[in-house]
């Protein structure tokens, strides 16, 4: 907890009495398999973050990334290698989502020197992936993470029909757009690729490690 109190002093600061809710969650693993000598690891928090309850979809969300640096595929999704600057985001400059557009699924990139990413990088320093805001609510989230990349995907192909519970009350669909992901992660694909494999690959005994920090406040 002191670790995490030193992260946020500033930012608890900046923001007084408005701070509402923290999730700090760490990941770790050792590999321990036999007869395998070594093992990918790639974790990806997957959750849905949708900032206005009273709308059906994302549209009006601004967002901000920490990071236009990001990972071009190839057409079958699959990243080509390259590591480039994405066209139309600037790096902490805030864009806002509308009906249909940006249309993003895309790894971005807060480290784009793959030989320095350590298997654990939980000693490393906390840095901000993406800040959301919702004008109609107030509402902010902050993502933060020791990880060197995250996907950001603004949920095009959500398709979830209406659920009954058990005791019969009715849960809503949801579609198209209705939440986006900020998912902090790897380089997709790491695996797949000599000069990435370093970040993800364990020999036994070895330690993959990962820290990230959710924020959420109102005005």
């Amino acid at each position: 907890m002191t670790a995490l109190l030193e992260d946020f002093s500033q930012l608890s600061e900046q923001l007084t009495n408005a701070l509402t809710a923290m999730a700090h969650m760490i990941f770790s693993g050792v590999f321990y398999s036999f007869p395998l000598n070594t093992e990918a690891k790639q974790h990806k928090p997957n959750s849905y973050f949708h900032l206005n309850p009273n709308s059906p979809t994302i549209e009006g969300t601004i967002v901000t990334l920490g990071t236009n640096t990001y990972l071009p595929l190839d057409p079958t999704g699959i990243p080509t290698g390259s590591i480039e600057p994405y066209p139309s985001i600037k790096p902490n400059n805030p864009f806002t989502l509308g009906a249909s557009e940006p249309d993003l699924d895309d790894c971005f990139l807060m480290n784009a020197h793959p030989s320095s990413i350590p298997l654990d990088t939980r000693p490393l320093p906390l840095r901000t992936l993406a800040t959301l805001y919702d004008p109609s609510t107030s509402l902010h989230l902050q993502v933060q993470s020791t990880e060197p990349a995250f996907q950001f995907y603004t949920g095009k192909y959500i398709d979830v029909p209406e659920l009954t519970t058990e005791d019969g009350q009715k849960v809503a669909g949801r579609g198209p757009r209705s939440g986006l992901c900020v998912e902090p992660s790897r380089y997709v694909n790491c695996a797949g690729r000599e000069e990435w494999k370093g970040m993800c690959l364990l020999r036994r005994g070895e330690v993959w490690g990962a820290r990230s920090v959710y924020v959420a406040w109102q005005e």
